[in-house]
């Protein structure tokens, strides 16, 4: 009983250490950005609630500062010069079973109820931990980028990079390709992947059996008849 009363002293104090800890360990991340496992759109925060003129909305934290003040710049030109809008919406993963392009028309939905609201929109999404990537696009906005360059960028512009995780890469170039086709210029088209030529390995030529024996064979005679010719050339032993 006596160890016991000496005990709770210490046991109240190593409680009050912990409390601590986990208190600083909270209020030093108040200003971070948490990391997002999406399931389904509704976990992330309404557009309202993301500050204005931000296009690139890293949740999955996998974009540098640099390229986000980069792309919002030039995507925040294009807005003002034409009216369309580009977002790109990085998360760590989505559901599994979650298709990517649902999962992206689902979230254009919901920040963008209406076609009137739409109509001048483009969403790219990056899953960065599956490596997965889609866009969705208002009427205006897939009129000036037409379906077969938007699923261009998509599967090759920014999913490329994404594969290989360079998610500042496909940010990048993304936006870059966007900002021509929707100002109206020429589209630059994916970049070129270069892939190493396969080189034909000549087979080997099978082993035929009856020179392998003769090999052999020839081996062994040698084996004998040349130390009796250095016996005899040399001369025998009297």
């Amino acid at each position: 009983m006596q160890n016991l009363k000496l005990f709770k002293p210490l046991a109240d104090s190593l409680a009050k250490f912990l409390s601590s800890i986990i208190t600083l360990s909270l209020a030093l991340c108040l200003g971070c950005t948490p990391t997002v496992f999406a399931s389904e759109p509704i976990d992330l925060p309404e557009l309202a609630e993301i500050e204005p003129h931000t296009w690139v909305i890293d949740f999955a934290n996998t974009v540098s500062s640099y390229t986000e003040g980069q792309v919002n710049t030039k995507l925040d030109k294009l807005t003002a010069e034409t009216g369309e809008e580009v977002r790109f919406v990085t998360v760590a993963r989505i559901d599994f079973g979650q298709p990517t392009n649902k999962f992206a028309q689902e979230l254009f939905q919901r920040w963008f109820p209406t076609a009137e609201a739409q109509a001048k929109q483009t969403l790219v999404l990056i899953a960065t931990e599956d490596r997965r990537t889609a866009i969705a696009q208002g009427s205006e906005a897939k009129s000036l980028t037409t379906e077969e360059i938007a699923k261009s960028i998509d599967t090759e512009t920014v999913f490329f990079p994404t594969q290989k995780a360079e998610f500042n890469k496909a940010v990048t170039e993304g936006s870059d390709r966007l900002i021509a086709v929707l100002s109206g210029q020429p589209d630059p088209g994916a970049p070129v992947v270069f892939v190493a030529p396969e080189v034909e390995v000549a087979p080997a030529k099978p082993e035929d059996p009856q020179a392998t024996t003769l090999w052999v064979v020839g081996l062994l005679i040698a084996a004998t008849v040349i130390p009796m010719v250095t016996y005899y050339a040399l001369g025998r032993p009297s």
